[in-house]
């Protein structure tokens, strides 16, 4: 990014192009939220028992698939965790989005700066999704430890 000088009007163009921070931020915004929902959605069905023990979603470690009673202890201690993921996911997508919105409509940067705050948003609130959900997995499954070491799974 170069500095114009008032008057210059040589030819100095963004090395991002608005066409391309859009086709970035957008769909990539857009999906982050789809995701913070779905894991969101994925966390409460684990936690009340519509999520059935099973290989492909949830909590899965050879602690919570020993039972169905382990799948559903381990999704009940991971629930707040998971669910405050899954919000940071919908949020931190929609602030993106916003900013970058709101950054390019006021022309405070160009493309290329649109694209960097965003990805700086987006990097910061995929690291606390990711730290949230790890979380809830610990709890999860060492509720699911602690209750098959008592032998009542």
């Amino acid at each position: 990014m170069a500095i114009r000088e008032p008057g210059d009007t040589g030819a100095m163009e963004s090395e991002v192009s608005w066409a391309a921070a859009v086709a970035i931020t957008v769909p990539v915004g857009v999906v982050l939220i789809g995701a913070g929902f779905f894991v969101r959605e994925l966390a409460v069905r684990g936690a009340d028992g519509r999520l059935q023990r099973n290989r492909l979603a949830g909590l899965r470690s050879p602690a919570t698939l020993a039972s169905d009673e382990a799948w559903l202890i381990a999704h009940r201690a991971g629930l707040v965790d998971s669910v405050r993921g899954g919000t940071v996911a919908v949020w931190c997508g929609a602030i993106s989005l916003l900013v970058s919105w709101l950054l390019a409509m006021f022309g405070v940067v160009d493309a290329e700066g649109v694209v960097v705050t965003w990805s700086v948003i987006i990097l910061i609130g995929v690291a606390a999704m990711s730290i949230l959900l790890l979380r809830g997995f610990i709890y999860g499954n060492r509720a699911a430890k602690a209750l098959t070491a008592s032998g009542e799974s």
